[in-house]
């Protein structure tokens, strides 16, 4: 029995060998096809670069387009407020403090003293700039003489650096401008606002303009507070206070007492002991280095005077509106505060009185006249001129407003009413 199974079993085996037999044959790798490889590299190739082209192309078409609509706009410039440093208390106070004996001084002590201050006007001086101006289409080697002025840096608008200037020195529609930095770099420049009042203008140079140093050598400058200077403190001339470019003086405030009446508005005055001319351009700045008030000039000649500026809180609210390129409003009253004599003489309660109204001034076209006294403007009283002064600076170019007054006659004082429609003085 075991002899007649065992045949079998071999067969049974034999034949289960052969049914898995393609189990154990070998599996070969697929030929690799080096030609496709290489026309697929290629073809993958050649369509990257069209591609690239393609967008290259259509990128350099599309780029006035998107220039013009997606270019971002400029930030809007805003001068801090000044804080006061120290009130008239603290300065009471100190004075009565008990003072130390006198120091013995020596040269040395005159040295030192000299050259911290001249450390306080360099660092001052570099956010000084000289501006050369010459009339639209003149050349600069024909002729080497250029009106020049010195200049303020004062912000970037995102787009561009904008420079505080003297605004008489840029004359005519399209002058020519160049700006020098600290650096002795040169860039070219643009009026972009002027006030013809305060004679003060701002030029822009494209940011993309400048040289790699400029800030190295440059800084904006900072602005301090006029309103807490006092009779006796130092102060340090920059820019061009002596007529021309890169001049530094010192000296006090001798007065703080001064005034100026220009076209809507009467500003106080900086005045110093240091001896300077007419055509006197550049800055006031204190022991710290802050600029607290703008050089005035009164001429265009070299004669000597001793140098005034509108103190820097005067003017801050005109500036900042220059520098946003929009336009000081302008009304065209030149008047005085009424002194309360003469309104009890006259029975005049309130108002300022009206000296004189400049021709073609939107004054004179809403009827206003010399003699007038302007007692509201659009409900708000007006008594002094800083009222008058602060009440416009509400206002923009376009504006109506209407203005309540009197009018002397042959029985006293009448009401008249005016409406006007702000302008500006650029």
């Amino acid at each position: 029995m075991e002899k007649g199974q065992e045949p079998e079993r071999q067969e049974g085996k034999k034949e289960s060998e052969e049914q898995y037999s393609f189990l154990q044959e070998k599996i070969k790798d697929k030929p690799v096809n080096w030609k496709k490889i290489r026309y697929t590299a290629l073809f993958t190739a050649g369509a990257g670069l069209i591609f690239g082209f393609c967008v290259c192309l259509g990128f350099y078409g599309l780029q006035p387009w998107a220039r013009e609509h997606f270019t971002e706009d400029t930030k809007k410039v805003t001068i801090s407020k000044e804080t006061e440093e120290e009130t008239e208390d603290n300065a009471v106070q100190e004075e009565e403090e008990k003072q130390p004996e006198p120091a013995t001084l020596t040269i040395d002590n005159y040295r030192e003293l000299n050259r911290a201050l001249y450390d306080v006007a360099r660092e001052a001086s570099k956010s000084i700039v000289k501006i050369s101006v010459k009339d639209a289409g003149e050349a600069w080697l024909e002729n080497e003489k250029s009106s020049e002025s010195a200049g303020l840096l004062m912000a970037d608008n995102g787009r561009a650096v904008l420079i505080l200037t003297k605004g008489s020195v840029l004359q005519g529609d399209q002058p020519t401008i160049r700006v020098t930095f600290p650096d002795d770099s040169v860039c070219e420049a643009k009026m972009v606002a002027r006030d013809r009042n305060l004679d003060l203008a701002v030029v822009a140079v494209e940011k993309s303009a400048l040289s790699d140093t400029v800030w190295t050598y440059a800084k904006y400058a900072e602005l301090g507070n006029s309103n807490v200077v006092g009779r006796g403190d130092a102060v340090i001339a920059l820019g061009s206070p002596f007529g021309s470019y890169g001049g530094i003086g010192y000296g006090i405030l001798s007065t703080l007492k001064e005034q100026i009446t220009l076209t809507d508005g009467s500003f106080k005055l900086l005045t110093s002991d240091i001896c300077g001319t007419e055509n006197s351009t550049g800055i006031l700045v204190d022991l710290k280095g802050k600029v607290i008030g703008i050089l005035r000039s009164t001429g265009d000649t070299d004669s000597s005077i001793l140098l005034t500026a509108y103190p820097i809180s005067e003017i801050r609210e005109q500036m900042e509106l220059l520098l946003n390129q929009t336009a000081v409003p302008y009304l065209g009253i030149i008047g005085t505060d009424i002194p309360d004599a003469v309104k009890e003489e006259k029975k005049i309660e309130k108002g300022i009185y009206v000296r004189e109204v400049e021709p073609d001034s939107p004054a004179m076209q809403a009827g206003i006249q010399s003699g007038d006294v302007v007692i509201e403007i659009d409900g708000t009283e007006i008594n002094t001129m800083t009222a008058y002064k602060n009440k416009l600076l509400s206002y923009k170019a376009g504006d109506r407003l209407r203005v309540k007054g009197k009018r002397e006659g042959a029985d006293g004082y009448v009401a008249v009413n005016y409406e006007a429609v702000i302008g500006s003085k650029e």
